[in-house]
């Protein structure tokens, strides 16, 4: 359950098309014993890509292996585009880009159908002959069978049809005549009794069905002349679609209408495919000059602030006892344009005097890299406004004083937002406002996981667990009453 704020119910109307009016939002994912599952939000079914759209603008995670995601490119790329707001410069230039991936294909495609159209001409023509036998566009097949399975069994349904109106209306004593006859004696009494009446309109009505009866028997007794070359034909035709559908393996006419069209294409194509080439180069070329320019200006937007960034950077890891630390971003112009744009951006570290920032990903220790990626989401998360952050270990390789750095700066962050934060470090725990215990312990048959908020006793407790050992001792009890006292 979330409480969320109007810049946020805000965000999730415009950008995710979610219509939410209540502040608070309830989430809720049922997985039944059989695999099945079913998610809503606010009582309202929602599919799962809706649950993490909006989940996105709620919480952001970051877990113990976030550390060397940040050692990533595309971590790189997104921490800087996230600081420069490019998201819409992003969203114009991929959009740019699949036009460009789709247009590169086409026309590949189309030089490839020109390698390989001369070889494959008389095939292409053998198949279009098979498919333009009859006119498949003017055929409805199933009205084909029809006629085809009533012109096969003519003699039979006429032999129906005669014995059908002798029994109704020819011979003696028929249908039609008992009928009449009942119509005739129930007429003399019926007037004046209503159920008696009733029943002489049903005998009416009888008598009128058995007269449409004679008249559809009599219309399709004269249609069904046996014509044994209409039924040779129907049949070659009808044996000739199945034959195509097996032979391609489609189904039905549109479907062998669209294999003719595309043998058509190929034929007629062949002449033209230089000419639709140039054509293609040419639009391709066109396209060239616009993904160029968004591409520029998502390069132009970027450069603009990464001297900003590492300077803010720098001064946060000043902040956790690296004195010395230097950050620079590196900056490469790509051979060919790639999902994320032009720009090869890495991110440089040294926490030294007198040693050039080298990448991240090759310099920096655990509990530098830890420091980094906290200093990294704290500038982040003053720019976006998801109200919740929850951190698994950002202080993993770290303690002492640069632990309490870390637990100031997470503190710092909960004033405007809700932080979740898991640590095994006492300087971070202290600074926290509420305290949650997460145990587990073992009975016969498994392992059970628990979870309680302590109070101000257990909190003492566990805290002085971190500091010394289990059972904690006095001084450790003490140290921890000193570390809640300070912070409080």
């Amino acid at each position: 359950t979330f409480e969320c704020n109007d810049p946020t119910l805000r965000l999730i109307n415009e950008v995710e098309g979610i219509q939410l009016d209540d502040h608070i939002m309830t989430i809720r994912r049922e997985i039944s014993s059989t695999g099945k599952s079913r998610a809503t939000i606010n009582g309202q079914t929602a599919r799962l890509h809706q649950i993490k759209a909006v989940s996105h603008h709620l919480v952001d995670i970051h877990n113990q292996f976030d550390t060397l995601t940040l050692t990533t490119q595309e971590y790189q790329l997104d921490l800087v585009d996230s600081i420069a707001d490019n998201g819409d410069l992003r969203k114009t230039y991929r959009s740019d880009y699949n036009l460009l991936l789709q247009l590169r294909r086409e026309l590949q495609q189309l030089e490839n159908s020109k390698s390989t159209a001369s070889s494959n001409l008389e095939y292409a023509k053998f198949q279009l002959e098979e498919l333009e036998l009859y006119p498949l566009d003017e055929i409805d097949k199933d009205q084909l069978l029809q006629e085809y399975n009533t012109l096969s069994n003519a003699e039979e349904i006429k032999l129906v049809l005669a014995k059908i109106n002798d029994r109704l209306l020819s011979v003696e004593h028929s249908v039609d005549d008992q009928l009449r006859e009942s119509l005739k004696e129930i007429g003399n009494i019926a007037d004046d009794i209503p159920q008696l009446q009733e029943i002489a309109d049903l005998i009416e009505q009888s008598v009128e069905t058995l007269r449409d009866i004679e008249l559809i028997s009599g219309r399709m007794d004269d249609q069904l002349d046996v014509d044994e070359e209409r039924v040779t034909q129907l049949r070659e035709i009808l044996d000739h679609i199945q034959m195509l559908e097996n032979k391609h393996d489609v189904e039905g006419i549109p479907a062998l209408l669209a294999l003719r069209q595309s043998y058509s294409d190929q034929l007629s194509g062949t002449s033209n495919l230089t000419e639709r080439i140039t054509l293609k180069k040419k639009e391709l070329e066109s396209h060239g000059k616009q993904i160029t320019k968004s591409a520029k200006a998502l390069s132009t937007s970027r450069t603009a602030v990464t001297g900003t960034i590492a300077e803010q950077l720098a001064n946060s890891l000043k902040d956790l006892a690296m004195p010395n630390a230097k950050v620079k971003f590196a900056y490469e112009l790509l051979s060919d344009y790639e999902p994320a744009g032009v720009d090869q951006l890495t991110l440089c570290f040294s926490a030294n005097k007198g040693v050039d920032p080298e990448p991240v990903s090759e310099v920096a220790s655990g509990g530098e890299l830890s420091r980094v990626a906290l200093s990294a989401k704290s500038m982040v998360a003053e720019l976006n406004a998801v109200p919740t952050l929850i951190f698994d270990e950002i202080d993993s390789g770290i303690s002492g004083a640069v632990a309490q750095k870390v637990g100031q700066i997470l503190a710092h962050m909960a004033f405007a937002r809700q932080v979740v934060c898991i640590t095994h470090s006492p300087q971070v725990a202290s600074l926290a406002e509420h305290h949650f215990l997460i145990a587990k312990r073992d009975n016969a048959n498994r392992t059970i996981t628990t979870v309680h908020e302590l109070d101000t006793t257990g909190r003492v407790h566990e805290i002085a667990k971190m500091l010394s050992t289990d059972p904690p001792s006095t001084f450790a009890i003490q140290n921890a009453e000193e570390l809640l006292r300070r912070e409080s």
